[in-house]
């Protein structure tokens, strides 16, 4: 029992810069180098959230660098993956090694992607441990994930956001993972997205969503009337939103386009 709340204390003190407890845990029973049920290190935690100290921390009493979770992502791949320059340039200087990206063959990437396709987790993880990348594009520029998005699998997209596929990679024709689950109404996988917490707002309106039905939507207040319009304060997929009518009416008679809508 200890062993697992020393572990739950300290990946949570790597994961808030937390370096006093990381120092007491580190005089305690709690190897530095243990992992949790995916394989991930206090390490992997500090350079993810970007916690510096945390970080130096465990370099300066020789945490392991190199460790590998269970879909081959190393610390500095977390740190890669958040943009944390700062703690790049400290896993250099520690000796930690740049992955080079893998050549991955059109191929693979259409075993890959047809796996997506037909839900196949088996053979994803198969391809995925063969060291295919889980970004690999096809002829039109879609991913695995944009696949498992638009036909719903949501035990395949949620594998990929832990295998740190791209959500916001849009294809060639401008769409997102999460575009391609709204325009096919999967409305699990659309929940996937909104549970991690992504900055996604922005993409609802791209792609060839040209209307928005007023079902979605829920009037509130009324925030101001003109001569042509009146404006509400409302809610869309659970996002504050302003939204204007071309007439006084009810909501369930506005119609509502992306144009008339603003995030607040």
């Amino acid at each position: 029992f200890f062993v697992i709340m020393g572990t739950v204390d300290l990946f949570f003190a790597a994961s808030t810069n937390d370096v006093g407890a990381l120092q007491l845990l580190s005089r305690s029973d709690v190897s530095l180098d243990v992992r949790d049920y995916d394989g991930r290190s206090a390490m992997h935690i500090a350079c993810g959230s970007g916690a510096l100290e945390a970080v130096r921390f465990l370099i300066m009493s020789g945490a392991d660098i190199e460790a590998a979770d269970r879909w081959g992502r190393t610390p500095f791949d977390e740190a890669e993956h958040g943009t944390r320059e700062v703690i790049l340039k400290e896993l250099r200087q520690a000796g930690a090694k740049t992955r080079q990206p893998v050549d991955t063959s059109m191929e693979e990437t259409m075993r890959f992607i047809f796996a997506a396709a037909e839900g196949d987790m088996d053979l994803l993880v198969q391809l995925h441990s063969a060291q295919v990348d889980v970004n690999a594009r096809d002829y039109d520029g879609r991913t695995a994930l944009h696949i498992a998005s638009s036909y719903g699998h949501d035990t395949v997209a949620k594998w990929l956001i832990n295998a740190r596929a791209d959500v916001h990679r849009k294809d060639d024709f401008g769409l997102s993972p999460l575009t391609e689950a709204h325009r096919h109404g999967q409305g699990k996988v659309f929940e996937l997205f909104q549970q991690a917490s992504f900055d996604l707002s922005d993409e609802l309106f791209q792609g060839s969503l040209d209307n928005i039905s007023s079902d979605e939507v829920t009037c509130g207040s009324k925030l101001s009337t003109t001569f042509k319009s009146v404006v509400y304060c409302a809610t869309w997929r659970e996002t504050l939103v302003v939204m204007k009518s071309i007439k006084p009416c009810s909501a369930d008679e506005a119609k509502i386009t992306r144009h008339e809508m603003m995030h607040e």
